[in-house]
């Protein structure tokens, strides 16, 4: 599944990271390895994507956690998000 999103602007941004979970209330995870690099800036923000692997269906849960070069960071979401095996397709809503 390819997760997607954009930024408007980017303000001493580094990067981001992303978490999933079964329940929305529930433990997330972060899945990605490294911090995705940031690509705007404080006039243009960017596109993003990252692929997650995982190989279940069912309703997950994604939270998005953008971090600051000073460290700082902020979540956004969950994003709930039905994933269907085989059918090559996967609903979001907030």
């Amino acid at each position: 599944m390819i997760l997607k999103w954009e930024t408007a602007s980017e303000i001493d941004n580094a990067g981001f990271n992303v978490y999933r979970s079964k329940r929305k209330d529930g433990r997330y995870r972060k899945i990605n390895r490294k911090l995705i690099p940031a690509q705007g800036s404080g006039s243009f923000g960017a596109s993003y994507s990252y692929e997650d692997t995982l190989q279940k269906k069912g309703n997950f849960y994604y939270k998005l956690e953008d971090v600051d070069t000073y460290g700082e960071s902020t979540m956004h979401g969950p994003v709930k998000v039905r994933f269907r095996i085989g059918e090559g397709a996967a609903g979001s809503s907030r």
